[in-house]
């Protein structure tokens, strides 16, 4: 299932939003691996995987919810 881009157009807040809850959700290997890659500045296919994977879930999850609307 593809997530909308809609979500998205004019919302940094969402975005930012998103990208603190994805971080909190994420196990501590993980956290461990994406505090690495801010120092060193380059990052994994596999952690980029991981990232909106993440991403995907909680946007289900607020769509479900109704904290965000769906734009199909």
């Amino acid at each position: 299932m593809a997530i909308p881009g809609g979500i998205f157009k004019g919302k940094k807040k969402r975005q930012e939003e998103i990208r603190k809850e994805t971080e909190n959700r994420l196990p501590d290997f993980w956290k461990e691996k994406l505090n690495k890659v801010r120092v060193k500045g380059t990052t994994s296919k596999l952690l980029e995987v991981v990232l909106e994977e993440k991403r995907r879930e909680i946007i289900k999850e607020w769509i479900d919810s109704g904290r965000i609307e769906d734009c199909k």
